[in-house]
């Protein structure tokens, strides 16, 4: 019995150390617009350790928090080593509820390594996701004052090469172009729900019109 107890506190912690970590991982992406499923926690990591300058750090604490998960299941780390990677956990949850709260910082594609890791979190298609794509799209040295978040304003580049008949108008398909960065105040939110009025004036008087320019009794109307 003892020996149970002793197995289900050590998984019991060992569950809120990767938790706490997946957690704040998530919540980072959501408010930028990437993806944030558990199989994207490295590329987020490797992603905000790059821009903040603290890649190998951010690494070392998500494999840590990882590691430490997963070797519960051999019964392969003791207290002490579920007390450090605690420790490195809360470091890095720390870090990660900062980022979240501010403004994302500039970021410079410098390698190929970063194209395949912006080309993840910008939803580019995998099938897409090779060398010349990639050099089209997302070219080494190209700057991104809003850290590639599409929530803060990032646009995703076209996806269309010049031999491309297959429509595809934007890296993520006609439903990923991210939306302008979010309102800040109330005169920015007063100035979008006027475009949107003013919008659905247009779309209800072209209806209008079309419906007007057909013949008597052909008309119809959906029910409610």
């Amino acid at each position: 019995m003892m020996l149970e107890i002793m197995l289900g506190k050590r998984f019991q912690a060992t569950k809120k150390i990767w938790g706490s970590v997946a957690h704040a991982l998530k919540a980072v992406a959501k408010d930028r617009g990437w993806p944030s499923n558990n199989d994207d926690g490295l590329t987020i990591s490797k992603q905000l350790g790059r821009e903040t300058g603290k890649e190998e750090e951010f690494t070392n604490h998500f494999y840590s928090a990882l590691m430490i998960h997963h070797g519960y299941y051999d019964y392969l780390y003791d207290w002490d080593q579920i007390a450090r990677a605690q420790r490195d956990a809360k470091v890095f949850v720390d870090e990660l509820n900062a980022i979240r709260d501010r403004q994302p910082g500039t970021f410079t594609i410098e390698t190929p390594e970063d194209q395949g890791r912006l080309a993840i979190l910008l939803g580019i298609p995998r099938n897409r996701n090779d060398d010349k794509t990639l050099d089209k799209l997302l070219p080494i040295g190209t700057v991104s004052e809003e850290g590639f978040a599409p929530n803060y304003g990032y646009r995703t580049p076209n996806n269309r090469s010049d031999n491309d008949d297959d429509g595809m108008a934007g890296a993520a398909g006609a439903e990923g172009q991210p939306e302008a960065r979010r309102p800040s105040g109330p005169g920015q939110q007063g100035a979008l729900s006027s475009r949107l009025k003013s919008l659905q004036g247009h779309v209800g008087g072209a209806k209008h019109r079309a419906e007007a320019s057909l013949p008597a009794g052909l008309v119809t109307r959906r029910k409610v």
